[in-house]
């Protein structure tokens, strides 16, 4: 279980009566001193970049950390900056589990109202219930440009301008991939998003700072892979660790 150590750990639990004798339940975890979120602020205030070799190695903890949620069948749901510790070392710890669900495939009347909205995958925004362990794959897609760029890479304000924040850099999507994310919107809905612009793909190169030159063509490629529409077509956590990007010295 290499990932397991990569997911905060639980310590212990323990019960607490109040002066109004509820109960509450308690959970001890392991302390960890820092976040990806306060890490990627600081550095963007002192107006750094974060090494590639550093991003590299966050990435793939957080990936090897998913590969082990995913294979428990667990849907962590709510993957974001905030919600990775790093200690000094910048070890990585996925921690606040409180939206995860065991998804197997056999319910597909799942919350689509989950996830910070700048990490929120297009078919919890087209409101399907059938979604699965591929919407965190999407997060850590907008996690792995956000590394690069020290900003969202889909800063939406709302859902609607959400959607339109990931046409405007992924471009509109296919006619195969609305069917698989239309299909069970209302009619009056599907044309008041076919009645929206039109946007064509930007390379992401050019989304990346120009600086990180050496790596850029590969890690565009795993983060195009890792942000597709269709979950069907997006990369898995797994496979995304034994991507080319790994191999580069």
């Amino acid at each position: 279980m290499k990932g397991q150590k990569y997911c905060i750990q639980l310590l212990d639990i323990f019960y607490t009566i109040g002066e109004d004798t509820k109960v509450t339940q308690n959970f001890v975890f392991e302390y960890i001193p820092d976040s990806l979120e306060h890490y990627i602020n600081r550095t963007s205030k002192a107006g750094e970049h974060i090494p590639a070799t550093t991003i590299k190695t966050i990435l793939m903890q957080i990936l090897t950390g998913l590969a082990f949620i995913h294979g428990q069948n667990i849907c962590h749901r709510d993957l974001k900056p905030d919600n990775i510790l790093l200690d000094e070392e910048l070890n990585v710890k996925i921690c606040d589990f409180g939206s995860a669900k065991v998804i197997d495939g056999k319910s597909k009347k799942n919350i689509p109202h989950i996830v910070n909205k700048f990490y929120r995958a297009p078919e919890l925004i087209f409101c399907r219930t059938d979604y699965n362990t591929q919407i965190d794959v999407w997060a850590v897609g907008c996690i792995f440009l956000e590394l690069f760029r020290l900003e969202p890479v889909f800063p939406g304000a709302s859902e609607g301008l959400q959607l339109l924040e990931i046409m405007a850099i992924l471009g509109t999507p296919s006619k195969a991939d609305k069917e698989y994310l239309y299909e069970n919107l209302p009619a009056d809905t599907i044309k008041k998003i076919e009645e929206l612009q039109q946007f064509k793909a930007v390379d992401l190169k050019k989304v990346i700072p120009p600086f990180y030159k050496k790596e850029c063509f590969q890690a565009v490629d795993l983060a195009k892979k890792m942000l597709e529409w269709n979950p069907c077509k997006r990369i898995t956590a797994e496979q995304a660790l034994t991507h080319p990007y790994f191999k580069m010295v």
